[in-house]
């Protein structure tokens, strides 16, 4: 059978243009009604699929908004301070059996710079600054709204009276009236050494980042002598009686600021009550103490965060090691400067008075030439105008 050609007339071939034509007009009368149904159901599945799955179709990073730290501004931050000067704290701790002076209370201006740096390097909070001392100090002022000065003897329980360790007065921290929720205690050798935010400090969700560094306290080689480091393996013993053996929880803590929750230490008093109460019936620093920070993040880790859905984080142990460096300040004039040229610019700076129980004139006048050189020329509002140095 002969192949069916469409020929023109005298059996001349159709041209290219009709065909074109031809097919134009098959196209918009039989082919697209289909295609357009088939694009319309699928764009209407594609508008259902979204619609029931919200949860796992995320936006692009450019969409999102930024995370919100707001809320940070007003979290408390809490201060503990002593003054070694003050004569009556001076006789009663020689009465009980404690050194006149030390490097404990020894007042080496560190407060005043200290409150400088957090006032000027963490520009975001507005919140209240509790300052937790027997005394005041006589710069401070108190008619400031946003200053208040805490007598310690007001949160300390009256059968623990007086108290001349940390390890007593930081258990009581959470009672100060007014306190939120979450508060940041920094002591008075704490310097933020360069511009800090709330992310440094707090996870989005409002958590607790904790500054743990990267040495298990029972693998540390040094010999484990000494008043602190007897006190820590106590506590050490004390956690892991508790929770078990997990070496995440028993890191040596870097000079970092604790960030604590209130809650959390009302939980540490319930888990840790036998040992706390040894540690308050000692008037000083004893190997037998156990130590706050050290339980208050083993609790919100290991109940806190499920009972009470208290967050935290635990912030690489990297970058803590750059974020934070210890300065110990000894007799030594030399080796101090030595120090001082290798700080480099931490985001926390401790300065650890080491310098012990005598008359070391020149390393006491070190140091505050230390502190005005390196923090002399900010300024807080909260200081006396006519004591200001």
């Amino acid at each position: 059978m002969p192949p069916i050609m469409l020929g023109g007339k005298n059996g001349s071939r159709l041209s290219p243009i009709l065909i074109f034509c031809l097919f134009c007009f098959g196209f918009l009368f039989f082919v697209r009604p289909h295609l357009n149904g088939i694009v319309n159901g699928a764009r209407d599945h594609s508008r259902q699929w979204v619609s029931t799955n919200q949860s796992i179709a995320k936006p692009s990073s450019a969409s999102q908004p930024p995370l919100s730290f707001d809320w940070a501004s007003d979290v408390s931050v809490v201060y503990t301070w002593v003054n070694g000067s003050v004569p009556e704290q001076a006789r009663l701790r020689k009465q009980y059996g404690g050194p006149s002076i030390s490097g404990r209370f020894r007042d080496n201006e560190d407060l005043r710079f200290s409150m400088r740096t957090w006032i000027n390097n963490a520009p975001w909070h507005t919140g209240k600054i509790y300052i937790v001392s027997p005394t005041p100090p006589d710069w401070l002022d108190l008619t400031h709204p946003r200053v208040e000065w805490v007598d310690q003897n007001t949160i300390i329980p009256t059968k623990y009276q007086p108290a001349f360790t940390s390890n007593i007065i930081e258990q009581y921290l959470y009672r100060i009236p007014g306190l939120t929720e979450r508060f940041i205690h920094l002591n008075d050798d704490y310097m933020i050494d360069r511009k800090i935010s709330p992310s440094d400090l707090f996870t989005a969700e409002g958590g607790a980042r904790f500054f743990y560094s990267r040495t298990n306290v029972n693998d540390d080689p040094r010999p484990r002598t000494g008043i602190w480091f007897r006190s820590l393996l106590n506590t050490v013993d004390a956690i892991e009686r508790a929770y078990g053996t997990d070496k995440g929880q028993t890191r040596f803590l870097k000079h970092a600021p604790y960030v604590y929750y209130k809650s959390a230490m009302e939980g540490v008093h319930r888990r840790f009550k036998d040992v706390l109460e040894v540690t308050n019936h000692h008037k000083f620093r004893h190997e037998q103490d156990v130590l706050l920070p050290y339980l208050h993040h083993a609790y919100v880790i290991n109940e806190g965060s499920r009972c009470c859905s208290l967050k935290y984080d635990v912030v690489n142990w990297k970058k803590t090691a750059k974020d934070s460096t210890l300065l110990i300040w000894t007799e030594d004039v030399e080796n101090n400067v030595y120090s001082i040229e290798n700080i480099g610019k931490p985001l926390f700076l401790t300065i650890n008075d080491s310098m012990g129980r005598g008359n070391p004139v020149a390393a006491e006048l070190q140091i505050r030439q230390f502190y005005q050189s390196r923090y002399g020329h900010l300024r807080s509002p909260y200081e006396k105008e006519h004591l200001r140095i």
